[in-house]
């Protein structure tokens, strides 16, 4: 620390540990504490000390609370996987080219989405609505329009999906 009088005045240049700064914002630490002893009534004492930045927001966390316009982006994230799972089976393992052109447009489209619901969405949330939903409507594409084959095992444990993701649901934001 290094100190030095001027026309009176006492200037403080140190580097602070960002304890001491705190500590001495607190009334903790003194200025006699760090070394600065003053004899004379007239003289003024200038510290500067800046304090440490505040803590960054946790990483990840969603940045407003879902809304109608969030929702309906989830949504279609939802209806676009749909369509990329749908176009998969039709591409024939990408022999067909469009079916296998649109398997990559909505793929990209619905991770894209995806990533800009996160700002509205907890991550676990969102992520088990989206593939959730995206499983039972896929499997209900499936038995519909590719005559997939239907058993209580099969229905039970679509269920079983549909029961999860309300749960998380209801643990709340």
């Amino acid at each position: 620390m290094r100190h030095h009088m001027r026309d009176g005045e006492l200037h403080l240049n140190a580097l602070w540990k960002s304890e001491d700064a705190l500590a001495f914002q607190r009334g903790a630490l003194t200025l006699s504490d760090i070394g600065v002893v003053s004899n004379s009534v007239n003289s003024n004492v200038t510290v500067s000390v800046n304090p440490p930045p505040p803590p960054p927001p946790p990483v990840g966390a969603p940045i407003q609370k879902p809304n109608a316009q969030a929702w309906a982006l989830l949504g279609l994230t939802i209806v676009l996987e749909v369509i990329g799972s749908t176009m998969m089976k039709l591409s024939n393992g990408f022999t067909n080219f469009v079916p296998s052109v649109i398997v990559i447009v909505a793929y990209v489209s619905c991770v894209v989405a995806l990533t800009y619901s996160l700002k509205y969405f907890e991550l676990s949330t969102a992520y088990a609505i989206w593939s959730g939903v995206g499983t039972f409507l896929t499997a209900a594409v499936g038995i519909a329009l590719f005559h997939e084959s239907v058993s209580f095992m099969k229905i039970a444990s679509i269920g079983l999906i549909i029961l999860g993701v309300v749960g998380l649901n209801l643990t709340g934001h």
